[in-house]
């Protein structure tokens, strides 16, 4: 599944825009976020995340995304 359409699956709204917007970081295991800190974007046809959470960059793709959340 494309990251937008695999985010809503598993419950999570994703940002309105894959150019900007952030939404609270799914890996965050439920605690509130001051500043939302996960940003999707497309590039040449391939989704990609990235994550700001506790001064940390991560960063992939749908199954890293997978990965990180399991």
């Amino acid at each position: 599944l494309p990251l937008p359409e695999l985010l809503r699956v598993l419950g999570f709204q994703p940002p309105s825009s894959p150019e900007g917007g952030n939404i609270p970081s799914p890996f965050t295991k439920g605690r509130k976020q001051k500043t939302p800190s996960f940003s999707i974007f497309s590039k040449d046809g391939s989704w990609g995340f990235c994550d700001r959470t506790g001064g940390k960059e991560m960063t992939g793709d749908e199954i890293v995304f997978l990965e990180l959340l399991e």
